[in-house]
This record gives C-alpha cells, structure tokens and sequence, in this order.
C-alpha cells in the first residue's frame, strides 16, 4: 500500500474520532444504511481502500480484517477485530467459518467488554472524573441532574448514537490502519513512519550533523565557560565527570562545546578528545566505533561484537585522560544503555575523564549526569548584538548605515536572545542591505517562517515532533495566553484537565497527577520553563512561563484550533477555532484619573475578526475592559453554546447577573472570574470542575453552591468555606483549606473521600473522639495534606509567643484533644502534616508507638506549648522537612537524614542530635535554627575533620543556612559550607560572624541593614582578621559582589583567600577603621601581597571603600591586583593626602609591592607621612578605569603635574566633593596670565562632571577638539566667580547650585538642553542668546536676579522659583513651551508671551500679579492658580482646559468659563469674594467639581444655571447643602461620589424634608461621605434607598450618635467611622459583630 493511502486512511481516521468526540452533534449510526457513510454517499467511494469490497458481500467481513491473500487476490487468512484470533479462511464453505467464530464464546466475551468499556477522558462528566457519589442524597440530586441534562439534549438532538456501535467502528478503523503501516514499513523501511506523529522532519539529518570545528566566533557565555573549564582543571574525583548543557533548539549549546572542545586550557588537560554527534539514533555500535576513530588508526569494520569493540577502546585510554563530548543527545536512551556504552570510561584505570553532553531534554540531563547541569538560557543584549551584527552585515563593528542598524535592533530584540534565530534572520538580511528590504523582514517575520530548511523554527519543531500527541495538545494549547504570561502549575493542569487533553489511561491515579506529569515533560523538552518567585502566598505551586521563541513557533502550529487577539493583531478567526483569548492591555488604559475610556475601534475590529463562535470551547479575556465591551462579549455567550473554559480576569462594574445568564452551564467546567462578586446562580453549572473567582471574608456565598458535585477545585480565600452550608455534599473537592469545627460539624467530612488537601481548624469545639473518629481521614486514600489545630491566645514575644508565660488550666482540655487527635489518625498515604496549637503534653500513638503513616515527607509542629514527647521521627522513612516553632517544653530533638529542618523559638532546646551525622551531612539542604537560646549540641556543626578523613565534604549539598540568635550554639567551621549555597543568613551566633548572602552571588559581611547612625555592632566588632577560619573562600568561586560592613577592629583581609574569588566583580568596604590603617601588617599578609607572580583580583570592576582607614600605599596595592578595574570610589578615607598617576608625575622612590616599615629612610627627603598617605595609580589602570568618585577626603591633593590627570583615556564620570584642597591643586593659576587661570586639564573622554569647592576661576579644558562633556554639575562652591565654558561645546546639561559669589556664565552653550541654577545670590542677569537648543530652565532662589534674556524658541519646560527681584518674563518667542510654574516672584506684574503649546500652568504666591489674560492658551490642560492676593481678573481661551484648580485668591471676584467645553475637573477653594461665573453652560464635559469655602458663590444658584451639564458629573465635593433639590438631583444620573463637608454660613442639624427626598435620587451614587459636621445630630434616614450605595464615610462628625441597621443599603460594603462620638462608635462596633457585610473601619483599623 502506498505512502498516499497510510495518509489518507489517518485523515479519515481523524475525522471519525473528531466526529465521534464533538460536543455539539449527534452520530445516527444506527439509523445509517448499510454501505453508505454518513453523508449519505456510498462507502466505497469515500476514500478508503479496499480492492476486495465487492468479493465480499456478507456482512461478517465486516469484523474481520484480512491478513494474507492468493495470487488472485482472494482471501486466505483473517484476523478478528475484535479478540484478535487468526482464521484460514480459503475453505468453500463461505463465510461459515466466520460466522462461527462470531458466535464463539471466547469473542463473544471480548465484544461485551469492548462494549461496556467506560470513556477515561478527563472531560467525562461528574463521577467518571474520579468523584465518588456515596450519600443517597447526592445520588438522587444526580438522578435530577442527569434527567435534567438528558431532557435538554432530547431537546436539541433527537437523534441518539450507538456506543457499542461506535466503538466498534473504531477497533475497525485502528486495525486497518495498524495494518496500513506495516505494509507501508515493509515497502519503506521502519524509519518512515514516525510512531509519535505524523508530521516528517523538517530538518535531515544530514543537516543537523556537526563536527567539533568552530565555525564562528561565539559572544557571551562567559560564566558557563568558566564552570566547563573549572570542571575539566579539577579532577581529583574518582570515576567519570558527565557534564550536560542544556537548552531549547538553536541556543548555542553545539558552539559552547565546539569553543571548549578547541580551547588551549582543554586542550593541555587530556590525552585525548573525542566529538560524537549522537543524534536521536542512539546506536551503542556506531557510537563506540566512531570513538575508536578517534583514538586508533586501526580500521574496525569487520568486528561486529560491541563487546570486543569496547575492549579495543579500552587497550587505546587505559592512564590516559579523556574528553568526550556527547553532541545533540536526544531522548532515546535508558539507563541501562548509556552504562553500557561508558563502561570503557568507568574503568579501574581511567580516572578523571569527563564527558560533555549536549540536549535539548533536562529529563536526559538529570538521568545521565553526574554533576549539575549547566542550563544554557538566551544571550545578553549587548553580546546578542554583537553576534546579530556578525550574522547581518557580516562584521560586529558595522556603522556605515545608521537606517540598517536601527531596523536591526527592531529586529534584534524580538530574536529573543537566540543565536539560531539570528543566524535564520541574518541570513534573510544580507541577501539585500537596503531599508525596504529590511522594513519588509520586520513587517513579516519572515525568520519564523516553518519553511526555511535550517531555520530556528524549523529546529523547535524537531523537538515539537518528538512529543507525543497529548503533550502537543497541551502546548499548543498555551499560545491563546499572552507571551511572558506565567502560569500557575496547577492553573495550567486544570485547564488542560477541563479540555479533555489529560488521560486516565486505566490508571489508579488522578487526573492533576497525570497532569503534572504532562507538564514535567514539557519542561524536559524545553517547551516551558520554571520561573522562580518568592512569593509566600503561591505555596508549594510553582510558575512556569512559556520561552517567547516556543511561543512564536505555538502560534504557527496552531493556526486552526487557537487564536489570540490583541490591538495590535486582531485578525479574522477561522470558524475552525476551538479556543479563544481577548488581550485587552494595550487596548483599554486607564487615563490618569483612572477610568477607562471606550474603544470603539477595537470593538469594530473585534465584530469583523470573530464572525462564527460555535464551536467556541475556551475563551479567556485578560486585562481591562468597559462595559461596551461586555455587551460585546455577551453575544458571544449566546452563540458559543459548547464552552467548557471561561476565565475574565479583570472584573467590571457591569459584569453581574444578567451577563453571566447568557453562559450556557451545560459543558462548563472551568470557571475563572476576576470579580468579588458572584455573578449569578452557579447551581445548574453540574459539570463545573474548577470555580476561581477572587472571593474573600466579606463575599456572600450564594444558596445552592453545595450543588456543584462534580467540583474539584475551589480558588478562594479559606473563609469562603465556612460560608458554605452543607459543604460535605461536594464530594468532588480536593481541597478544602479551612473547615471550621465552629461553622461545621465534623460530620460532614466522611463524604468527601477526593480530598488531597484538608484543613481543619477550631479542633477546641470537637468534644468527644466518636465525632473525631466520624471524620473517617482513616479512609481517605488520596489525602496528602491535613492541617488540624486548636485556637487559643498566646502572648506576643519577639518569635510570636511570651515564653515566660503559662496557659490557665482552663484554657484548654489536654485529655480531650489527646483523644480527639487520636481518632483523627488518617490514611497511610498522607505525605504533609501540620498541627497547631495543640494543647496536650504527648504526641498521639499514631506518632509515636505504631507509626501508621510511613509516607510522611513533611511534619509541622507550631505552638504546640506543652507538648515534651515528640514523634519517632526516626520511625519515618521518608520524612524530608521538619519544623519545629514556638515549643516551649521540648528539650532535645532527635533527628533522621533531612532535606530541611526548622527549628524556631525552642527556648529551651539544649540538644539537636542526629543518628547518622554522615548522612545527614549528606542530605541537608535548608537548615533554619532561630532563636533556641540555649541550644549547644548539634553534632553536624561541630568539626568536620572527620568528614575530611573520609573524603567527604562539609555540608555538601547545603542550598540555604539561616542561624539566628543562637548564643550558646559552636560552629566550628568556615562559611559557606558548600559551592551550592545560594542563601545564608547568621546573626548573634557566638562563634561565627554577621554576614548575609541573598544568592550565591552576592554576600556581606558585618551589619546587614545599617540604619541612620549605626556603624557596627558587636558580632561585627569581634571580626579583626578575614581569612579561611571566617570564609570557605574556595567555596566562593561565583561570588560576584562582596561588602564588609561596620567592623571596626577588622585590620586585615587575606589576599590569598582572595584569588580564589575568581569571579568578584565589586568590592564594598564600609566603616572598617583600622582595616589597612597601618604600614606595618601582619606577615602572612604581607606576604600575600607581595606576591606579584598572581592577581588577588582578576575580575574586579568596581571598588568602593567609605568610612575607612586604608592607607594610600595600602589601597595603592589593592589596585595593584586589580587590572580590570573600572570603577574606584573613596568617601571619607581621611588618611589618603596625595593622589598620583604613576608615569606622569615627580620622582619618587620605586613603590614595593608591600608598605613597608614606617622607620625606614627616604633617599630623596620624602617623609614617610606623605609615602603613607599617598594613592598611586598603577599606569596600567589610567586607560581602564571609567568612573572615579572621591569624596570628604579633607587633606587630599594632586602630586603630579597639571596635564596628569587627562591621561585617564577611557574616563567617563568623575565626580569629586568635599575635597577643598583637590580641585585647587588641579587648576592651573598664574598671577600674570588671566587667560590661563583656572584652566583644568580633563580627560577628553569624560561625559559627567560633578565638583564642589571650586577655586575663584574654572576653565574645564582638553587637549583635543570635540570633547565628549555632556554633563557639569558645580555645588557649594563659595569662591567661584568666573566660570569660563567656552571649550565644553558638547555640554547638554548644567547645574549650578549655592555659587553665591557667580555674576554671569560664559560660553558658547549651543548644545544645552537642560540648565538648572539654584541658589546663585550674587547672579544680577542672565543672557542665554546662545542657548538655542535649551528645552528646560530652572531658576530659583537668584535673590539678585532682575532679568531673564535668551533665545528660548526650543524651551518646553521654565520653573521660575523664589526669584523676590524679578520683574519681567520675555516669553514672546517660546512657542515651544509647555510647562510654566512660577512660584514666589513677588515682583512679577505680568505675564506675556506666546503660549500657543503650553500644557500645564502653575502660578503660587505671586503676590504681585494683578490680572491674568491667558487667550492664546488654546492648548492649555491644567491651570493651576494658588494664593494670587492680588489678581482679581481670569480670562483666556481655554477650549482645551480639563483641570482648573483655584486656591486662596482673596481678591479674585469673577471667572470667565467660556469655550471651556473640555473642562472635566473644577475645584474652587477659599475664594472669599468670587461671585460669578460666566457662561457655566459651555461645561459640557465636567466630571468633577470641588467648591469649598466660597461664601459669595451661592451653589444654589451656580448649579441651576445648567442642569443638563450634570448628566455626567461623577463627583461633587460641597460645603452647601442647598444643591440637595430634587430639581437638580434627578439631572445627576452618573454621581458616584459625593463629599458634603460643614457649611460655613450655618449650623446645620440635620436634612430637611425636600432634601431627603432630592437625596434619595442619586440612584448612581455608590460614596457618600459626611466630613466636618459639628452639629450634624442625624444622618439621612433615606439611605437605605439608595440602590448602588457601596460606601459610606463619617468623619469628625462628633455629634450622631445613632447609626440604624436598618437604615443601611443592602449594597452597603465598607462603613469608615473616624473621630467620632464614642456612642456611635459602640454602635458600629456592635454591629461588626453581627455581620461580616459591610467591612467596618474606626479610626483606619478594621473590626469585622
């Protein structure tokens, strides 16, 4: 049979099992006429072959396949479809050989079972999903729903299907395909058809093939090849070295091996090297004859016996070391083959080979590696480019079109890091470097292209094709979320649960089990990643993210079944769509009041997109959105009558009853609602498995939720739980996280038999142990987590409780919880345990004696105060954690080999002791011991020296250490303990010293959190010496940044420990006085440092020392050992006094490596003082070093001559303060030469200066034209008079600050963009003429200052600031300028100018400003007019003026409103004689209106000049109650809040009649606040009328003292009580107590 037909047979299989699975259609196979399909054309013209069809007219061939024929094609033998049986079938009596058969016992009982053979799809409904019905009232509630459900399929299809029939019809299908395939294979060979899928590879073999020559050069990678390098040099190891680098296709993971394969180092460290490419034809044979290659020129090709080859590789690496690299090792090897083919490099002796492996698959890396893998992720930005531009343009230091290399970083940052993509892309981009053809590569993404043999995409979908179906499903699947979203893993499985892809598989385990499962596959194969977070609410739940290549190549897979629509993509959806996802983050931003506005083009483009949502399964709509949009979405409701998946992540105002009516309940199962509302009646959802919706305390659940027994997963907070009644009628649960002994019988429990996680809390209220033997946990196999405890108040102290204090007698029942606990002994398979707050003195028998759960992995004893016999923790094979906090009775703890151990505020804890120290030593990952005060035996941490003797580490594998407050506990060895540990954490432990280390990177030792005026502490006080006692510096190999902080008597640092900090980049020391204060040091140190055959610090680029006393020969030194140094920062070193480049300035004495002895003369006269205090730059830095920063250095000058200090060619930042003898010594002066006084000679390299205490002249110069100065920022400088900057003509910003002596600036500032001066008394005028590219200018508190001048045509922000003398502003020519603020200019009159662009206005306390004409402001958003005392006047053109703000303008009497139609926020405040304001109808927009303390402004009046303006106020703020008429409230249709303060004209008592009934008009009003009111006696007694009510505010309001439950809506959620009278505040509190709905605030602290 031919390749044609094995393709068509798997089409027409497909589409029967499509059929066949559909939601929404029926099959008539029944009522199906014999030899016809189901359209109604014959059979055998539907495509599938079947030569003999017409031989064979009984129907008994049918069941029967046959499996071999004559030469004229006439049957011989036959195989039954149903039990397999073969049959000769050449006889002439027909067909009755068949039909025997049939009839036969044996294939009769294969039929029925094939029949009666349940659906194990993770879609069947109910009980078939693992949920066991056992009361008679579920049964019956199950009997109604199944009739209910039945009678509405009746109703919609009336045609029924055949399951036996259907079935049937698919055991045929299978066996003729199986059969297909075999004759294909025997045609093609076995390799041509694939068993996992069915697409062919894209990519050959030939292609993938590689070779251990580098074919380009590689960026990056630095960090990974380092660890390969210090893998291969260390290897005192017995055995083999399996080294795996991992990652997705495309990568990188081929050329790191191919650089390491050929580095020198390498190279210098093996006998041999060997380059394999495995491939996923992992053949044993081929493998090991292409090694013998590799080390014999003997020829093997007539030996055919693996063991004989293995024999000869073996005579050839006998004592000789090796390299293997493994390239491109796929997923088809077991265990038991890959030992077989390292058996000739796991002999006796061959010692230190190592093996490098390359895979895509972190399952293959776990399996065969021996040391941990190395996870190769994208490239660095900077490297990645460098690499693109290579692939590009074919040279990393292209710049010859500007245009190119911009689309190229277009392009570059969405490769995402790949170097195969950049390959794929560049590749593309070079065959035309012209803008069209690369704007065309971007537009079309055409490096994402499945046809580009070769190609990044191609390359995933190699290991696309490797997964099997269900796991494609399940990827595929994740495209319709955004790129970067993070799943949650158990998010993710129940989505995928919901959609039938997880199956049972007649496996005893559950659905989320197998699920996890899929997804532990996908992130072998490198589909997803593993995403780490600290998060302490996420639980044992880890997030997985999706790689933005994986992605990409989802999206292109999945074009017919999914789709994602978003602003930027909104295509038109196939009507093939089965899943669906609306992203809406870009779509609907918020605006800055935080509303969203509509979109009515999104919504058009949404209508065109989704025409047909039939066949709709999934549809998730992530971010924001309004309720035009709802509406949209309510039709798809209505069509889409087969969703099984809908997740709203955002909750909208509209969301609510009527919406959510729409969805049809039949085939939901996955329910997921942003909103803290329910939005409707859940009880008919029958089939819902998951409901996730962000409810909490305060939420009402619904009557009837007890309905939903097919629900396994309620995401909700744990009070939720106890507001559902009858909750043991949901037998479907998995989890239930708080059952409340106080809202619940226990009784309830024995029901739920799918429980995973319980929680049972108030155990206080279980009185008997025949109601705690009624929970049934005993039978409960598939409870894994349990938490039971017992409440009751416990005094605070610093670890939670007061140790000091004793619980009453009668505060608990000791004998009745050691009882109740007893009887709640559950299932053997529990795997976690938490109890807490148990108040009896012994662990339960179950713990203790007969220890019945041997699967423990993780015990949790909290607050357990009288408890003194813990559990036989040794008697617990599989205990990993333990956790032990606030026991107050426990003296000695006796534990097995640990992953993790928590010992906190054990107070009297005196021993920790272990049975097997040695395997402990092994298995301990995360040891945390706090405050156990007299805590001195724990073997583990004394020393180790008998763990050196048996060739074993310290704490080998620790990951993290925290010791706190542990006095009396000895810890005899250095820290880290171990390579591998990310996090440390020691504090107040008498051997050992403060340090803390957040990753493996990063550690500090001394004060950790150094607050205001805390410098050391005592731990950080008995530090005096740093070296291998204190830190395992060879366990510091990445340490990347090192602070030691606040150790005063610290004096000296082993340099030797140093070098091995291979890979320190930035050095810190802080507050260490006596560190390097002397010339004379300890002689091992001295020695160390003397030692110029090796660098202490290779890597390091940055050093900072601050508060020191470090010499200057000392730091001298330090430089020394630092070659690659970039950045040097000294604060308050007050011993350095003289700083030198070395090469440029005087003769001075040859500097040895070491300082040496004080008494020592000098040659040349130099005291030793000056030797002592001088800092040296070592000329090998002057071309390195980018950034310098010196400060409070007081006594510190310049040795070398003028020009010295330009000789830093690569220096970009330097910034020196508080040095007043440095910048001095520096500038040239000369008493007879003005024009070269002040000259200051920098580096022409430098970017940002920042100085102080400049001398009377500065002059910033350089040796070249062109400098690169961009930013100068001169402070408190006294003495500066004349600051000459003609020659920084690239200067873009400058900031002068407190120069009170400055009269003027000089210099051609063409360039400058920003110019801030501030504090500058002595400046009289300013003439900026030159500054013509100036965009922002700040001037404040210039005393002297009269006049601003300059061409200010580029201007677009001016803050003029506490300028008392200014008169004027010439503003006519800033037609750019958009932000003006002018705060206390005093003198200002006036204001003129051309303010066509300006957007935001701020005038304060501009007392002389007498009118305001502002009428060539068309553009004008927000004005802001504060404490004016004498502007009476305000006028303009204000069309385009949203926010209007007028505070304290006492004068100020009327106020012209025309044209201000786009006017949304108005606030008017204690304007005491504003009477008018004109032409109030043009505020069609206004949302927002505050008017306080405006006594002449009537709001009667002011409002009832336009009521149809307030049809979409949203907020009004008053102190007037005369607005409350019902003339005017029935016109405020969208008020949502409104704030009535004390009105200042009268004492108002309480509402009068007409305005109790105008209240109650604001049907939209959801905040009402009442601030102020003195003598307000009663609150509106029509509140409660007031539909949309959600929150009510009563502040400072002294004299209600009655609040009537009654009277509050039901809409009512939250009620704020602040500083009110003491009676209203009992009532309110009396009322918390009754309801948990509203939430109720006093004084900021919530009571219910």
């Amino acid at each position: 049979m031919s390749l044609f037909f094995e393709h068509r047979w798997l089409y027409y299989l497909m589409i029967e099992k499509k059929t066949l699975c559909s939601g929404t259609d029926t099959i008539a196979w029944d009522n199906q006429p014999q030899g016809t399909d189901e359209n109604g054309g014959s059979r055998e013209n539907s495509g599938i072959p079947n030569r003999n069809d017409r031989k064979k007219r009984s129907k008994a061939w049918e069941e029967f396949t046959i499996t071999e024929e004559d030469a004229d094609g006439k049957p011989v033998k036959a195989e039954c479809i149903h039990c397999g049986m073969q049959l000769k079938c050449e006889t002439s009596k027909g067909t009755s050989v068949l039909h025997n058969h049939l009839k036969s016992d044996s294939c009769k009982r294969k039929r029925s079972a094939i029949e009666q053979t349940p659906n194990p799809s993770s879609a069947d409904d109910g009980a078939q999903n693992g949920a066991t019905i056992s009361t008679h009232d579920s049964d019956r509630r199950k009997r109604m729903r199944s009739d209910e459900v039945l009678a509405h399929n009746s109703a919609a299809n009336t045609i029924l299907w055949d399951k036996a029939e259907i079935c049937n019809r698919i055991q045929q299908t299978t066996h003729q395909l199986q059969k297909a395939i075999s004759e294909v294979q025997k045609l093609y060979g076995s390799g041509s058809v694939a068993s996992s899928h069915l697409c062919q590879n894209t990519v050959t073999d030939s292609c993938r093939r590689t070779s251990s020559l580098v074919q380009h050069n590689i960026y990056g990678r630095v960090d990974e090849m380092n660890s390969i390098v210090k893998h291969m040099t260390e290897y005192n190891h017995v055995g083999v070295t399996v080294l795996p680098i991992v990652g997705i296709g495309g990568i990188g993971k081929t050329s790191l091996a191919q650089v390491v394969y050929s580095d020198p180092i390498v190279k210098s460290q093996f006998h041999h090297r060997i380059w394999i490419w495995v491939s996923s034809n992992f053949d044993e044979m081929r493998l090991t004859v292409e090694m013998l290659d590799f080390v014999s020129q003997e020829k093997h090709e007539g030996i055919s016996s693996l063991a004989k080859l293995q024999e000869i590789l073996v005579s050839h690496v006998t004592s000789k070391r090796t390299l293997l690299i493994l390239d491109d090792v796929w997923d088809g090897i077991d265990v038991c083959r890959w030992n077989k083919l390292l058996a000739p490099w796991s002999s006796e002796n061959t010692k230190g080979n190592v093996i490098l492996v390359t895979t895509r698959k972190l399952s293959v890396a776990k399996r065969i590696g021996t040391v941990k893998h190395i996870n190769l992720g994208r490239l660095e930005d900077d490297d990645f480019w460098l690499f693109f531009k290579v692939c590009a343009f074919g040279d990393e230091n292209y710049k010859e079109r500007p245009s190119l290399t911009i689309i190229g970083q277009q392009i570059a940052k969405k490769l995402q890091g790949s170097p195969l993509a950049a390959q794929t892309a560049g590749a593309l981009l070079r065959e035309h470097l012209t803008t069209d053809h690369w704007s065309n590569i971007v537009r079309n993404e055409k490096w994402k292209s499945l046809k580009l043999n070769g190609g990044i995409m191609s390359s995933l979908k190699l290991s696309f094709d490797e997964l099997p179906y269900y796991l494609q499903q399940c990827f595929l699947y994740c495209y319709i979320f955004p790129n970067n979203h993070k799943f949650l893993s158990n998010d993710l499985v129940c989505l995928w649960i919901s959609q039938g892809f997880v199956k049972l598989c007649h496996s005893t385990e559950r659905l989320e089990v197998i699920g996890h499962k899929y997804l532990t596959g996908l992130l072998n194969s490198g589909f997803f990643q593993q995403v780490e977070t600290k998060d302490p609410t996420l639980g044992d739940q880890t997030l997985y993210v999706m790689p933005a290549l994986m992605h990409d190549f989802a999206r292109l897979v999945s074009g017919t079944e999914c789709a994602a629509i978003d602003d930027l993509s909104c295509v038109e959806v196939l009507p093939t769509i089965h899943h669906l996802s609306i992203l809406t983050y870009s779509t609907y931003p918020e605006d800055k009041y935080g509303n969203i506005p509509r979109n009515e083009k999104f919504e058009e483009k949404l209508r065109r997109a989704v025409s047909s949502t039939r066949n709709l399964r999934s549809l998730v709509l992530i971010g924001k959105y309004d309720h035009f949009l709802l509406q949209y979405l309510q039709g798809i409701f209505q069509k889409a009558q087969n969703l099984r998946v809908l997740q709203i992540s955002e909750a909208c105002a509209g969301f609510g009853y009527s919406a959510f009516s729409l969805v049809n309940s039949t085939h939901v199962r996955y329910l997921k609602l942003g909103t803290k509302v329910w939005p409707g009646d859940l009880s008919k959802f029958y089939h819902l498995q998951v409901l996730d919706m962000v409810l909490d305390r305060n939420s009402t659940v619904p009557i009837g939720i007890n309905n939903l027994i097919s629900l396994r997963h309620l995401i909700a907070s744990k009070t939720v739980y106890s507001s559902i009644s009858n909750i043991g009628e949901m037998t479907s649960l998995q989890e239930l996280h708080d059952f409340n002994c106080t809202s619940f019988k226990i009784a309830q429990l024995p029901c739920m038999s799918e429980l995973v996680q319980l929680g049972v809390s108030q155990l206080e209220n279980v009185i008997t142990r025949e109601e705690a033997y009624g929970a049934k946990l005993r039978e409960k196999s598939h409870l894994e987590k349990l938490h039971l405890s017992w409440e009751y108040t416990l005094p605070q102290g610093e670890y939670g409780i007061d140790m000091n204090s004793e619980l009453s007698s009668d505060a608990v029942e000791t004998g009745t919880s050691k009882e109740v606990l007893e009887d709640l002994e559950p299932h053997p398979n529990l795997k976690h345990l938490h109890i807490y707050g148990y108040p009896s003195g012994t662990s339960p028998d179950w713990l203790v004696r007969t220890v019945s759960v041997t699967c423990l992995q993780t015990l949790h004893l909290e607050d357990c105060r009288e408890l003194q016999v813990l559990p036989s923790l040794e008697k617990l094979p599989l205990l990993t954690k333990l956790k032990l906090r606030n026991m107050c009775k426990v003296r000695e703890v006796t534990i097995p080999s640990l992953e993790e151990l928590v010992l906190i505020n054990l107070p009297k804890l005196e021993r920790c002791s272990c049975s097997l120290v040695r395997d402990l030593n092994s298995s301990l990952r995360v040891p945390t011991i706090e405050g156990c005060l007299v805590l001195e035996v724990f073997p583990l941490f004394e020393s180790c020296e008998k763990l050196i003797i048996e060739q074993k580490s310290w704490l080998s594998n620790l990951s993290v250490l925290t010791i706190h407050d542990c006095p009396q506990l000895i810890v005899s060895n250095p820290l880290p303990p171990s390579s591998s540990t990310r996090e440390l954490s020691i504090a107040r432990v008498s051997t050992l010293r403060t340090m803390e280390a957040s990753s493996s990177a990063k550690l500090i030792i001394g004060i950790v959190r150094m607050p205001f005026g805390t410098f050391h502490d005592e731990d950080s006080n008995a530090l005096t010496k740093l070296d291998d006692k204190i830190l395992s510096f060879h366990n510091l190999g990445g340490l990347t940044h090192l602070q030691i902080r606040g150790c005063r008597n610290l004096s000296c640092i082993s340099l030797k420990g140093f070098k091995q900090l291979i890979s320190l980049k930035s050095l810190e020391i802080e507050f260490c006085r006596n560190l390097f204060s002397s010339d004379v040091l300890p002689e091992h140190v001295g020695e160390d440092m003397a030692d110029a055959g090796s660098i202490a610090l290779p890597s390091l680029e940055r050093l900072n020392f601050e508060s020191c006393g470090i010499t200057g020969k000392w730091l001298s030194v330090m430089l020394q050992h630092a070659p690659a140094l970039e950045e040097l920062s000294v604060d308050h070193c007050e011993q350095l006094s003289g700083l030198l480049i070395e090469g440029t300035g005087r003769s001075l004495p040859n500097h040895t490596c070491t300082p040496h002895d004080s008494s020592a003369g000098n040659p040349d006269g130099t005291t030793s003082a000056a030797l002592e205090g001088l800092l040296r730059v070592p000329s090998n830095l002057v071309s390195s070093l980018k950034k310098i920063i010196i400060k409070s250095c007081y006594v510190l000058t310049f040795q070398g001559n003028k020009e010295g200090f330009s000789g830093f060619t690569s220096l970009e930042e330097l910034m020196v303060c508080q040095c007043p003898e440095l910048i001095p010594s520096l500038v040239q002066k000369y008493q007879n030469n003005d024009q070269g006084n002040g000259r200051w000679l920098l580096p022409h390299s430098l970017c940002i200066l920042e100085i102080d205490d400049s001398p009377e002249m500065l002059q910033p110069c350089f040796l070249k034209d062109g400098n690169c100065l961009e930013k100068l920022v001169i402070e408190d400088s006294p003495s500066l008079e004349c600051l000459q900057l003609c020659f920084c003509t690239a200067l873009e910003e400058l900031i002068i600050d407190d120069c009170k002596l400055l009269a003027a600036l000089e210099g051609n500032l063409t360039c400058l963009r920003k110019l801030v001066l501030s504090g500058n008394s002595g400046l009289e005028s300013l003439g900026l003429y030159s500054c013509t590219a100036l965009e922002e200018l700040t001037v404040e508190n210039c005393e002297a200052l009269t006049a601003l001048e300059g061409n200010f045509t580029s201007l677009r922000k001016l803050d003029m600031s506490r300028n008392p003398r200014l008169k004027s502003l010439p503003l006519r020519f800033c037609t750019a300028l958009e932000h003006l603020r002018i705060y206390y200019c005093e003198s200002l009159d006036t204001l003129e100018g051309n303010f066509t662009c300006i957007k935001n206005f701020h005038l304060h306390d501009n007392s002389g400003l007498e009118s305001l004409e502002l009428y060539s402001c068309t553009s004008l958003e927000e004005l802001t007019v504060e404490n004016c005392e004498a502007l009476t006047a305000l006028k303009g053109n204000f069309t385009s003026l949203q926010k209007l703000d007028l505070w304290e303008n006492p004068r100020l009497k009327s106020l012209w409103l025309g044209f201000c139609t786009a006017l949304e926020h108005l606030k008017i405040y204690d304007c005491e004689v504003l009477d008018t304001l004109e032409d109030l109808r043009s505020l069609r927009g206004l949302r927002y209106v505050d008017v306080l303390r405006c006594t002449r402004l009537p709001q009667e009046r002011l409002l009832s000049q336009g009521y149809d303006l307030c049809a979409g106020l949203e907020r009004l703020r008053t102190d007037d109650f005369s607005f409350l008429t019902t003339s005017f409230c029935k016109c405020l249709t969208s008020l949502q809040r409104l704030e009535i303060h004390e009105c200042t004209t009268g004492e108002v008592r309480r509402l009068t009649d007409e305005q109790e009934r105008a209240l109650q008009l604001l049907m939209s009003l959801q905040e009402l606040q009442f601030e102020n009111y003195f003598h307000l006696e009663d609150l509106p007694v029509g509140l409660y009328s007031l539909p949309s009510l959600k929150k009510l505010e009563i502040d400072n309001c002294q004299r209600i003292s009655s609040l009537s439950e009654k009277n509050l809506p039901p809409s009512l959620e939250e009620l704020q009580i602040r500083y009110c009278s003491k009676e209203l505040i009992d009532v309110c509190r009396m009322l918390a107590t009754k309801r948990s709905k509203p939430k109720i605030q006093i004084n900021g602290d919530y009571v219910n």
